[in-house]
């Protein structure tokens, strides 16, 4: 009995099946492991210095602290500490007002938005610089070496340009914070509020 021998392009056809697993396994290998391989792009500063986002400059302008959070509709008072960020926002492309941020402590903890924990940003076109503040109630413990993380999108932060502020708050900060008996004051952008 005679076996068939393949023909040229029928080798060729196999070797090229062969190179695009050989390809795809290369490729796995490289892509990071978790959840979520597409990571957003951050862009970090410090309170005072602009990150250069895709879509629009930031600048933290200030950031306060206290027992005591009072806005134009309420006051709350923390069992520790609120941490209040101020920061300008000037859009580059489109009309922008960020829609999602967390705060990240000194000790690798998340805090994120919530019922108490606020963002507000103004919405503005391009140039036109806008007013964004958040308030975070957080544990006075970990705040040294805190960082505000902003972002566009309250739905997906993947492959989009985030701002990182290294907040600058020291030791010193703190324990002001927690002695201060009058509250911090936050006046909330209420117009396209986010």
């Amino acid at each position: 009995m005679r076996v068939p021998r393949p023909s040229r392009s029928q080798l060729g056809a196999g070797a090229l099946v062969l190179a695009a697993l050989s390809l795809g396994r290369v490729v796995t290998e490289w892509l990071p492991q978790g959840p979520s391989p597409v990571r957003p792009f951050e862009r970090t500063t410090t309170v005072g210095h602009p990150a250069h986002l895709r879509y629009a400059d930031v600048v933290v302008s200030r950031v306060d602290g206290g027992r005591q959070l009072s806005t134009t509709t309420e006051a709350m008072l923390s069992p520790d500490l609120w941490v209040t960020v101020e920061a300008e926002v000037t859009p580059t492309l489109d009309d922008t007002a960020f829609g999602w941020a967390e705060l990240r402590d000194g000790r690798g903890r998340v805090v994120s938005l919530g019922t108490r924990n606020v963002l507000r940003c103004e919405l503005t076109n391009p140039g036109i610089p806008g007013h964004c503040i958040t308030a975070f109630e957080v544990s006075h413990d970990a705040l040294p070496g805190a960082r505000l993380v902003l972002g566009r999108s309250a739905d997906d932060q993947r492959g989009d340009d985030e701002a990182v502020v290294d907040l600058g708050i020291t030791r010193a900060d703190v324990a002001h914070w927690r002695a201060r008996t009058t509250p911090v004051e936050l006046a909330l952008p209420e117009e396209d509020a986010r």
